[in-house]
């Protein structure tokens, strides 16, 4: 079963592709502080991933045993 992602809501991925299939539009993604712009298109899954602005670091952040999940926010509605 594949869902959508909501309209202007946040979900959390390990794998960003797999969380984006089936959506197509652009979307503010972050990982590990580190935010992106991404473009996705059905079929596609990620059409582009461009970073933007600075890593923010966080100097009280403990050590992960498992990478960071990708947090994505739809940046605009679907029609």
């Amino acid at each position: 079963m594949q869902t959508k992602l909501p309209i202007n809501g946040t979900v959390q991925h390990p794998d960003l592709a797999e969380a984006l299939r089936g959506d197509s539009g652009t979307f503010f993604c972050q990982q590990s502080g580190q935010g992106y712009i991404v473009t996705a298109a059905e079929g596609f899954s990620i059409k582009s991933l461009r970073p933007v602005g600075r890593k923010i670091v966080e100097a009280s952040v403990l050590m992960q045993s498992a990478p960071e999940p990708w947090a994505n926010r739809s940046a605009k509605a679907r029609q």
